[in-house]
């Protein structure tokens, strides 16, 4: 009798323990699945880079002082029908129409800019591995250099200028993305191929499947103009951003 009683009290206490883990897992599971999104929301916040040299609104508005020189340029792309960049032929050139343009004097403001995307930004030929869950990063500019700069459009050649410009050093920038439509061929399905007392064989089938790809890319470029009258002439191509 007493061991049928302890046997009773031994179950119980079981269940009362199993009932006390069921309660309190979901709290458990709650805190792991918050501190999991904590995770996930301070990766997804930017690491912001901002140039210390001060921006110069007066040594700006002296570059870009009317002048008589001009700059000629074509934006264009080598990205292959799949979206990656091929240099050589048989990849053919494509000029881009009504791309934005943007020219900024070439101020210690904005040149400490540029060698920021350089260090923080832009992927590393010699890195072609990227880190996974890495924290997306931005550099940015005062805003103040915004009212320093010129903005043109290409035509529909993929051609453009910027006129009346004095002798200096300027930044010459532009982003666009393309747009890749393209099949790839999957596997849709296997089989088995007999071949008598030889045995049997497996097969797979392939069929095709349409993929769309964007490629963000972008041109950067310093341009030096020497002498009053002068007109350079650039060639802006365009590379992938990744």
């Amino acid at each position: 009798m007493n061991g049928s009683r302890r046997i009773r009290v031994l179950s119980w206490l079981g269940a009362a323990v199993l009932l006390c883990g069921l309660a309190a897992s979901p709290a458990l599971l709650a805190g792991n699945v918050l501190r999991d999104a904590d995770r996930q929301a301070e990766v997804a916040q930017p690491l912001v880079y901002r140039p210390e040299t001060p921006f110069d609104a007066q040594q700006a508005a002296q570059a870009m002082a009317p002048g008589s020189a001009t700059i000629r340029g074509v934006v264009f792309h080598r990205l292959d029908r799949f979206g990656n960049y091929a240099l050589l032929p048989p990849n053919p050139v494509r000029t881009m129409e009504g791309i934005d343009v943007f020219l900024y004097p070439a101020t210690p403001h904005m040149v400490e800019f540029m060698k920021l995307l350089d260090k923080h930004v832009y992927r590393k030929l010699r890195m072609p591995i990227v880190p996974q869950n890495r924290r997306p990063k931005q550099v940015l500019f005062d805003d103040a250099a915004l009212d320093y700069r010129k903005v043109v459009k290409s035509d529909q050649y993929g051609r453009y200028t910027f006129s009346d410009l004095k002798p200096g050093r300027y930044i010459v920038y532009s982003a666009a993305y393309v747009t890749s439509n393209f099949n790839v061929s999957v596997p849709v399905g296997s089989s088995e191929v007999s071949y008598g007392i030889y045995g049997t064989d497996s097969v797979t089938h392939y069929g095709l499947e349409e993929r769309t790809r964007r490629t963000d890319i972008e041109y950067r470029n310093y341009i030096d103009i020497k002498s009053d009258g002068q007109v350079v002439e650039v060639e802006s191509l365009f590379k992938p951003v990744y």
